[in-house]
């Protein structure tokens, strides 16, 4: 039975659900660790975890199973349902999904663990939508659906997504272990769509990329998608939405172009009509929903300041000899916008 340290990480990560559900719920449940030979050479692991009911001390073993996409198939092979039944007869194959926090459960003598089923690699591919698949409540009835299991799977969801989220933000300064590329690989594949297009970021070929090419495409994606989930799908030309992105990017403070506001009053105080408007635009911002305070400022500053007023001036990117730019405010206004950014 080929063993892979990847699915038995996913493993792990598929029994700490199963067990932090049932033991919030008042179920003991013990990890088994221990393997047991068939014959003198095979081995077979025994279930995962062994729960005890706290009213009647019923005993019940679990097989654990993490899908980490949408759930639409399980796979599990003949040799470890034959064992399971051979010893464990009252054994439940359970199948996590970290797509939706869904746990469903199967005996492992349901008649539909049968050849029919059977592939030519022996492995048993079961329909997880197919009746015989049972919520988890359904044996475990201390496990009550509603919003206490719903908060406890929106909070490790929130461990299992910082885990993924600090992997991609802070691979910069590490080395990529074994398998990283097939893994960002899969996230692109999964998460990117022509939307993003406007943002810049356009499908790749990560086959013919370089791996850092490939993990700074999979951040940009990743940033697209924490806006999207910030800002919503209205808002995703708003320069709120790209601010998000950026602070996720990490291009939020590099403080390249500055402007004071208080200098550009102190500008416009020498144009009447124009100082006069920016106080209509100072009343209007200040009746505007925090949301959207900044992108009307900076919107009614651009209408109100023509070029040639007031001085500005960008600093070079990076430490260099090169000489400060001076320019006016309506040119590192526009910039500013350029950069998703509001003024100081």
């Amino acid at each position: 039975m080929e063993f892979r340290t990847s699915d038995s990480f996913k493993n792990r990560i598929g029994e700490a659900i199963v067990e932090t559900t049932l033991v919030n719920f008042g179920y003991t449940v013990e990890r088994i660790s221990q393997l047991q030979k068939i014959g003198l050479t095979e081995q077979v692991s025994t279930p995962d975890l062994l729960v005890t009911d706290p009213k009647d001390n019923k005993q019940t073993h679990l097989e654990v199973k993490l899908r980490s996409t949408e759930p639409m198939k399980i796979r599990i092979e003949k040799s470890q349902v034959d064992f399971l039944r051979s010893n464990y007869p009252d054994a439940l194959l359970v199948s996590v999904s970290s797509f939706n926090g869904s746990i469903n459960c199967l005996e492992v003598n349901n008649p539909v663990l049968n050849d029919d089923n059977l592939n030519s690699e022996s492995f048993y591919e079961l329909e997880l939508l197919a009746n015989e698949w049972k919520p988890l409540w359904n044996y475990f009835p201390l496990v009550q659906k509603g919003d206490k299991t719903d908060a406890l799977w929106y909070s490790l969801k929130d461990i299992l997504d910082d885990f993924g989220t600090n992997r991609i933000t802070h691979n910069k300064e590490n080395d990529f272990f074994a398998e990283e590329k097939e893994s960002l690989k899969a996230y692109i594949q999964k998460h990117w769509h022509p939307g993003m297009m406007d943002h810049n970021i356009h499908l790749i070929d990560p086959d013919i990329a370089d791996i850092t090419d490939v993990w700074e495409h999979a951040l940009a994606i990743h940033a697209f998608r924490f806006a999207f989930e910030m800002c919503g799908n209205d808002n995703i030309d708003h320069p709120a939405f790209s601010q998000v992105m950026d602070k996720v990017l990490g291009r939020i403070g590099e403080k390249y172009i500055t402007i004071p506001y208080q200098d550009i009053k102190k500008a416009l105080t020498e144009h009447p009509e124009l100082y006069k408007r920016l106080q209509e635009l100072e009343e209007q911002v200040s009746k505007t929903p925090p949301y959207d305070a900044g992108n009307v400022m900076m919107e009614g500053l651009l209408e109100i300041i023509p070029p040639g007023i007031g001085t500005a001036y960008i600093l070079p990117e990076k430490v260099s000899d090169q000489s400060i730019l001076e320019v006016d405010f309506y040119t590192v206004l526009r910039l500013l916008q350029r950069r998703n950014c509001l003024y100081d």
